[in-house]
């Protein structure tokens, strides 16, 4: 059998891999997982701008340093790491590393030259680089001694006996985010990406730049918040204040036993609105605001040996698009990187559908708790009704600029038109049903602002008139104006009155037009106001299901 050696085109491979599929700061990050694979305590992830260049202009890094006080490598270990699927050698159980890949994949696809220069007990390797421009059908390392003054530069950057630096140039042609959009990504996703590292002070992140006013430190950040949620759901006694734990346990990922198992861990949260219903303190407001309850943060965060790997994955639809209180850390180790098909990124997994069974079945009571969570705190809120706004307009009323209040109340055609209001207006001005009692003076206060499931389906509300006590307005419950938007406020929230208020003028403008204009014929005002309330519906229903997610991130 003839074995055939096949040169492989250089420059092709390392466009390839660099084209793998990473952001910056995903990029950036598996660049820090051979930092902490090297037993590093702190890692620095430094961005060196362009001359003349502000924090908010694209393109703007010149040079991307991670910097880390690690064991440190010597010259050939340099060389083994610079090599195109490097060797597996020294690697821990259960290492963040893999493929060999990880480093020339993330550098490259930061910028066109990778740099490495590292030191072991005070002794400087010799400097090593990769830059694609220099190469072609030949994949070429270069390397040479470390000069004097090199090593008085990196003392200062490599302030440890042991450590590394990777230095990234040429990044002009690899990425158009600006220093802030990059790092901003960076803080939120690291505080997540090494939550286990950072909240047990085996790591320390530091993100800086030479036009930051201070050092950002890297705060870890536990998207279950467990140390605030219940031990379990408590469905007759939970009160729409903090998340519960609803799954934590253990299970195979393989008909083969031998292998570890994966750990499982589901909280299930209350709605984002709740941070705005008054019926909480401000203490309790502002924890729920923090829990970022909304579509960000919903689904599986996979971690691969305490790392995250995947962020929010809804694992084929098992996580649904309303299921957005549902929150799951899935813990696996490198004895699941073939069953799960983990990728060369670490990024991304492909999960069996037998798998996705186990997992589904696992969840399934987590995913009806959540929903029935959300019901909950829907329910503090369909309690209210546009008290407060009733209670504190009750002197409220429509003028007609144009015309003199004494002399239309004695108008005959105006006293017509208004008993005509009032005659329609007939199934809903019952006096018991639609006044309610104002704790302040215990006098019965008219309901000028109604919400009704029985207003015509073709309209968002209907102007309406009492003899005694004048305009009020019926809003329609159905309507998908009220369901995704009023609803989500509770009654003494200013956001709910205003709309309260701009429907309510809009209804007895109606009513002023009616009773008032008398030249025009009833029958054509109707007409009009029918059309205008049908557009006005309509309009309005297309403007929620534009923004839905506005309000709340519901």
């Amino acid at each position: 059998m003839e074995e055939i050696e096949i040169k492989m085109n250089a420059q092709r491979v390392v466009n390839a891999i660099s084209r793998i599929g990473y952001s910056t700061h995903s990029a950036i990050m598996d660049i820090i997982d051979n930092s902490i694979t090297a037993k590093a305590s702190k890692v620095t992830i430094e961005f060196i701008p362009f001359e003349g260049m502000t924090l908010n202009q694209k393109n703007t890094s010149e040079v991307i340093r991670i910097i880390d006080n690690g064991n440190g490598i010597n010259n050939e270990k340099i060389k083994d790491v610079l090599r195109l699927g490097s060797s597996h050698e020294g690697y821990e159980h259960n290492s963040l590393s893999k493929y060999g890949m990880g480093l020339k994949s993330a550098g490259f696809s930061l910028g066109k030259c990778i740099k490495i220069i590292s030191k072991q007990n005070d002794v400087f390797s010799d400097i090593f680089f990769v830059d694609v421009d220099n190469i072609t059908e030949k994949y070429v390392i270069h390397r040479y001694e470390i000069t004097e003054s090199e090593k008085e530069t990196y003392s200062s950057i490599i302030n440890n006996k042991s450590g590394t630096v990777i230095e990234v140039s040429k990044t002009e042609d690899s990425n158009n985010m600006s220093i802030n959009g990059i790092v901003k990504n960076l803080n939120e996703k690291l505080g997540v990406t090494y939550y286990d590292f950072l909240k047990s002070d085996e790591l320390e992140i530091i993100i800086t730049c030479p036009l930051f006013q201070n050092n950002i430190t890297v705060k870890s950040h536990d998207v279950l918040f467990e140390s605030d949620a219940n031990e379990y759901y408590d469905k007759d006694n939970y009160d729409c204040k903090k998340p519960c734990i609803s799954f934590n346990d253990t299970f195979y990922l393989s008909t083969d036993e031998s292998i570890q198992k994966a750990e499982l861990k589901v909280v299930i949260f209350p709605k984002d609105r709740m941070k705005n219903y008054v019926g909480f303190s401000e203490e309790e407001r502002n924890k729920i605001k923090n829990y970022d309850v909304g579509k960000k943060y919903k689904g599986f965060f996979v971690y691969r040996n305490n790392r995250l790997i995947s962020w929010a994955d809804h694992l084929e639809g098992i996580v649904g698009r309303d299921n957005l209180g549902f929150r799951a850390k899935l813990k696996i180790y490198t004895c699941h990187d073939d069953i799960l098909h983990v990728d060369v990124s670490k990024q991304r997994l492909n999960i069996p559908e037998n798998i996705l069974v186990i997992i589904e079945g696992l969840v399934r009571n987590s995913l009806k708790d959540s929903k029935e969570i959300f019901k909950k705190c829907d329910s503090l809120f369909l309690d209210d009704d546009g008290t407060e706004f009733n209670q504190k307009n009750i002197e409220l009323s429509a003028e007609d600029p144009d015309s003199d209040p004494r002399s239309d109340a004695v108008n005959p055609e105006i006293k017509r038109r208004k008993a005509q209001l009032v005659e329609k207006s007939k199934d809903t001005n019952d006096d018991d049903e639609n006044t309610e009692t104002n704790d302040t003076t215990e006098e019965p206060v008219f309901k000028k602002i109604r919400y009704s499931s029985e207003v015509d389906s073709r309209f968002f509300y209907e102007a309406k008139y009492h003899q005694n006590y004048g305009d009020y307005v019926l809003i329609n419950k159905n309507h998908s104006f009220y369901k995704d938007v009023i609803v989500k406020f509770d009654d003494k929230n200013p956001v709910k009155q205003s709309i309260e208020a701009l429907i309510w003028s809009i209804a007895a403008s109606d009513n002023l037009t009616y009773s008032k204009l008398e030249e025009v014929n009833v029958a054509d005002i109707e007409k009009v106001f029918e059309k205008f309330n049908s557009v006005f519906s309509n309009t309005v229903n297309n403007w929620t299901a534009i923004n839905r997610d506005l309000f709340n991130n519901d």
